[in-house]
This record gives C-alpha cells, sequence and structure tokens, in this order.
C-alpha cells in the first residue's frame, strides 16, 4: 500500500483475505513443512486473484 501498488485499504482485513484464499487450497502443516506441496499454479492463482481486487489505479 505505502508503495502504492495495491489501493487502500485495511491492512489486515487485506491479509486476511489473501491468507483465506491461501488456506482453501494448502493444508497448513504439511505445506509450510514441505511434506505435500501443491502445484505453484494454484497460489499464482489466489496472488491474482487478490491483485485483481486490490490492484491500485494507475
Amino acid at each position: 500500500m505505502d508503495a502504492g501498488v495495491i489501493r487502500n485499504a485495511d491492512p489486515a482485513f487485506a491479509t486476511n483475505q489473501l491468507l483465506a484464499l491461501v488456506k482453501i487450497f494448502f493444508f497448513w502443516p504439511e505445506f509450510f513443512l514441505g511434506e505435500n506441496p501443491t502445484p505453484k499454479d494454484v497460489l499464482d492463482d489466489c496472488v491474482e486473484m487478490f491483485l485483481a481486487h486490490y490492484k491500485a489505479d494507475v
């Protein structure tokens, strides 16, 4: 937000939205311990969805 890449919003709420998108597809312990990786494409899609909503108007 400070860099102007995403629009101004409640940072905690925006963070929770991004984490919720990611949590749907990744079972936390296995993913973060590297035991059950999910394809990178899924994570990329989550980030794209987040940015589609929060991307700053240039």
